[in-house]
């Protein structure tokens, strides 16, 4: 943990100054000199996705290690050097807003940041990070962008841009495992937004954004398990979060109409949202619709600005996805632009697309069921099902969508009908923003219902009721002075439950004898992997824990006899990877459905298929 508490400080430190560099260069081109700087965990998120555009472009002639630090610490120091007075001046305005007006803040600080460092330093344990996540960032660490990589494995195909930020704050080159500690930090910058709303609802500052951000914490129990590892979904979660909050500050000042730094983070956050997951991209109606103002009012530059901050987060992501899969936006096939020889063909991206569907329909149910079965379920016979598996808390966030749902309907088709075209005009920005909420709530649920997928959208639409809820309990002459004691009780009840269960393991872990991450950060689980060897001579490392490598050494795959070869075996691994014939697409679904239940289906020979390959028998004997 202490070891993690330094790289924070580093990555804080190294964020900032990334962050007040890009809001200088954007604020030459907006003109609002009277501006306040943004809220430091703004300013500290601006300069990661920064960085990590920076890295991404980086990608293409290094691999992401230590020789990156070198060329960010340099621009760090230059850009310290030469706007030294802004620095001073945004440190002074920090300095002022420290003061807390209440000891809830300043403790509840504490307890996040122990929260945080204690499930962070815990060892990687999700599925997920075994399977892609971690073998994906050695791959980043110790090549360039690799031609080809998802033939390999096609989840080394999903190319994600916090993947590519992890890996950057990994630290391999410390000799002590991989620091997979991003999603802590993230939780630490957006705890102190959501600590500084309370602060003014405390000042009696009574705005929906205010109480927004004071309830950030209160759903932590729900993610606190991806903290040891680089899951992208932690990201998804608080940058969509991220956005709806500024979406509503702009909306309640009457501000949509208003070019200013908020419509550019919107913009920046939406689309760096979209190069961590796609499946994050129905938040871009938001800033659409402020592009949409802009376009109404004729003011093409700033229309321009927009685009051009899109267009720069978007475009190495895009040239990543073409040099990782041969698609633009993978795993999209039917957006087939490029023929080159690396592509990952197409048939095995349909079936990895049946697979990761049927198994984001329901955790639980995919090792039940086979996934081709539970591919043909109709919805009479999948949902109930589906939601009988589904954990207590999110039944509970089920029935609230359901009920919020019916009451905003209700509300809506009254206000339309009693006030009309008025109603739609004073409030076309929350309808807005209940129509990008919506939106990303249906994708969720038609296309991976796996409850953890949704949470972005999903919890975010419950605590925005919530927090209009207590914006009017707040005014009330009569509830006014117990809500604030009411919320900081429910923020602490909510809190310290996963910090009593983070906390218990904890305690067991050195009780066993196991102290190490009490100074380093726990590290994944080592399987000793079996080597098997292509007709062509290439040597690749069996996943021997199910279909996970985790740390094992590169290159590593649980599909290793499904004919790939390096496409220059003078140029080794780094030339990439290719499939010199077309690849048995039964019997990759064959070991799928393996993998998906190995305790009750074996693992099928390779003699089964009619490709005359080395047998399962002889895979074994190398």
């Amino acid at each position: 943990m202490l070891t993690i508490l330094f790289t924070w400080l580093y990555a804080f430190l190294l964020s900032l100054l990334f962050g007040h560099l890009s809001v200088s260069i954007l604020s030459r081109f907006i003109h609002r000199p009277g501006d306040e700087p943004p809220h430091i965990s703004i300013l500290a998120l601006v300069g990661l996705g920064a960085i990590s555009c920076l890295a991404a472009v980086f990608s293409f002639f290094a691999r992401i290690n230590w020789e990156i630090h070198i060329l960010l610490l340099l621009i760090g120091f230059v850009h310290a050097l030469t706007a030294r007075k802004s620095i001073r001046q945004y440190i002074s305005y920090y300095r002022r807003g420290l003061r807390a007006n209440s000891l809830f803040i300043p403790i509840m600080l504490a307890v996040v940041l122990l929260l945080s460092l204690l499930a962070t330093a815990m060892p990687p344990a999700y599925y997920d990070d075994g399977l892609y996540y971690l073998p994906f960032m050695k791959w980043i660490n110790t090549y360039a962008v690799v031609p080809g990589l998802g033939n390999l494995h096609p989840r080394l195909a999903f190319n994600s841009n916090w993947h590519l930020l992890s890996g950057v704050f990994s630290f391999p080159f410390l000799g002590m495992g991989t620091f997979n500690d991003l999603n802590g930090f993230l939780h630490l910058l957006m705890a102190l937004f959501g600590l500084t709303g309370l602060k003014g609802l405390i000042a009696k500052e009574y705005t929906v954004s205010n109480a927004l951000r004071a309830v950030l914490l209160i759903p932590t129990h729900l993610i606190v398990g991806y903290f040891n590892g680089p899951s992208a979904d932690v990201a998804v979660i608080y940058l969509i979060w991220m956005v709806v909050i500024l979406f509503v500050q702009k909306t309640e000042k009457e501000e949509l109409r208003q070019f200013d730094l908020k419509t550019v983070f919107i913009m920046l956050f939406s689309a760096w949202v979209c190069t961590i997951k796609l499946s994050a991209f129905p938040i871009a109606i938001l800033p659409l619709f402020l592009m949409l103002q802009e376009l109404r009012a004729r003011r093409l530059r700033h229309i321009a600005i927009l685009a051009s901050v899109a267009l720069i987060l978007a475009l190495p992501w895009m040239g990543r996805n073409v040099m990782l899969s041969g698609y633009l936006f993978f795993p999209f096939y039917q957006i087939d632009l490029f023929s080159v020889d690396w592509k990952v063909p197409t048939a095995l991206v349909q079936e990895e697309v049946r697979y990761i569907e049927a198994f984001a329909a329901g955790e639980t149910l995919v090792k039940k069921i086979p996934y081709p079965e539970l591919q043909q379920l109709d919805f009479a016979a999948w949902f109930p099902q589906w939601y009988q598996d589904l954990r207590t808390a999110n039944k509970g966030i089920f029935f609230l969508i359901c009920g919020i749902s019916l009451y905003l309907l209700f509300a809506f088709l009254l206000s339309v009908s009693t006030q009309g075209k008025a109603f739609l005009q004073k409030s076309r920005g929350y309808l807005w923003l209940y129509a990008a909420i919506y939106a990303g709530i249906a994708f969720w649920f038609v296309k991976a219902p796996d409850f953890r997928f949704g949470y972005a959208f999903t919890v975010i639409l419950y605590l925005l009721g919530f927090s209009f809820l207590l914006v009017k309990m707040l005014a009330s002459y009569r509830y006014g002075k117990y809500a604030i004691l009411g919320l900081m009780g429910l923020i602490a009840l909510f809190y310290l439950r996963p910090l009593q269960i983070i906390g218990t393991d904890a305690y067991y872990m050195v009780k066993a004898g196991q102290r190490d991450f009490v100074l380093r950060p726990g590290q994944a689980p080592v399987h000793a992997p079996d080597i098997f060897t292509t007709p062509e001579g290439l040597r690749i490392y069996k996943a021997t824990w199910n279909d996970q490598c985790w740390d094992n050494p590169l290159p590593c795959t649980p599909f290793y006899d499904l004919g790939v070869a390096v496409r220059d075996k003078k140029k080794g691994l780094a030339s990439g990877f290719y499939y010199q014939q077309e690849p048995d697409v039964s019997y990759y679904r064959e070991l799928q459905i393996h993998y998906q239940q190995p305790e009750r289906v074996v693992r099928p020979s390779r003699d089964t298929s009619d490709k005359g390959n080395i047998s399962e028998r002889n895979i074994s004997e190398n």
